[in-house]
């Protein structure tokens, strides 16, 4: 009987996802580890929101014709910094832009 290697079944999993798992595994685990937010609802919360913001970078990441792999990079960074910073690096973006 062969044995699988349970990276093989994750390999399975587009890179999209596979970013949108990552950072919302990683923003839980940095919230739970900071302990700066007691309610689960909200924690759940922000590590759904590191999740989608994950998975619309990955699928930035595709249409600039960049390596697949980055997205995977991008969910992990995403669920390390949170949604809050994400959102405040990209409001300083669209600002510079704008002036």
């Amino acid at each position: 009987m062969e044995t699988r290697n349970p990276l093989d079944l994750f390999n399975l999993i587009p890179d999209p996802m596979r970013a949108a798992i990552l950072a919302a595994i990683v923003a839980l685990l940095r919230i739970i580890y900071d302990d700066h937010e007691p309610q689960w609802a909200r924690r759940i919360l922000e590590s759904s929101l590191c999740g989608a913001i994950a998975l619309g970078a990955a699928h930035l990441v595709a249409a600039l014709g960049m390596p697949s792999d980055l997205s995977i990079f991008l969910g992990g960074s995403v669920g390390l910094f949170g949604a809050d910073q994400v959102r405040e690096w990209g409001r300083r973006v669209a600002e510079d832009r704008l002036k």
